[in-house]
């Protein structure tokens, strides 16, 4: 299999909905273990994603789940990240030639494989 050339760096990922904006902030905050590590992760899977925008795994259009068109209508591509302990990060990528990462939000693999009907 070829390698993929990393795509461009990044200044910093972009919180594309104001929840996730808040929940982040949340998880930075907070004292429980599992948020601590949930944390760690978002912090790990954007700092790679900051070196390199195409690091995740994209998901074919026609499995961009409908909620995702209606919520943020000029959506043109997505892409994933598995994080550890069965977490999903949801992200796209915008600007000319994936110049910033807007991070969507980040699930549980249960939640994932029923936004994406798997």
């Amino acid at each position: 299999m070829a390698r993929r050339r990393p795509g461009p760096k990044l200044p910093a990922a972009i919180f594309i909905a104001e929840d996730r904006q808040k929940a982040y902030a949340v998880l930075e905050r907070s004292t429980r273990a599992e948020d601590r590590q949930l944390f760690a992760q978002l912090q790990k899977a954007i700092g790679t994603l900051k070196e390199d925008v195409f690091a995740g795994i994209q998901i074919p259009r026609d499995r961009i789940p409908a909620e995702y068109h209606r919520r943020f209508p000029n959506l043109e591509s997505l892409w994933k990240t598995n994080l550890t302990r069965n977490w999903r990060l949801i992200y796209s990528v915008a600007g000319e030639g994936g110049a910033v990462v807007l991070v969507i939000e980040w699930l549980s693999h249960t939640e994932y494989e029923r936004r994406f009907n798997y």
